[in-house]
């Protein structure tokens, strides 16, 4: 087994739907953590969006316990790269991020990156100001409850 790190601020981060599905039987570890850039919430699609910028984007550092194949992590690149009913559009890229920690150590981290930014260009995407997508979806679940 290898151990692999993973930065998530979205639907991967624990307590959302892609977590219980790709990552849950595999985690190690969690720690939180943030990267400098700028997030989107996708509108059509509920899912957050990074790209480049210097704004704090908070998220979860998930160190995983994945096989010599890197089955785990493959998965979630496949989950990643397309949205569904789109497969002809690369919508992220996994690479690595500068990523800090609460107790001031930084490390390079995989993470995913938007790259469609047509998407971003459709009266599609909110800014999210704070760069917190969970609190983000805690206030819009709020407003809709």
């Amino acid at each position: 087994m290898k151990e692999i790190k993973l930065f998530t601020y979205g639907t991967l981060m624990k307590d959302f739907q892609n977590y219980d599905i790709y990552l849950k039987k595999y985690v190690k570890s969690i720690e939180e953590a943030y990267v400098y850039g700028t997030l989107y919430h996708l509108k059509d699609k509920e899912c957050p969006a990074l790209v480049e910028g210097f704004d704090k984007v908070y998220g979860e550092v998930i160190t995983l316990l994945d096989d010599d194949n890197f089955t785990v992590l493959k998965q979630i690149d496949e989950l990643e790269k397309h949205f569904n009913g789109s497969p002809d559009r690369i919508a992220f890229v996994r690479k690595g991020l500068e990523v800090y920690f609460k107790d001031g150590k930084k490390e390079l981290i995989y993470g995913y990156i938007f790259v469609d930014r047509e998407i971003l260009s459709e009266d599609n995407a909110v800014y999210i100001e704070g760069g917190s997508w969970k609190r983000y979806m805690e206030r819009k679940n709020k407003i809709l409850a």
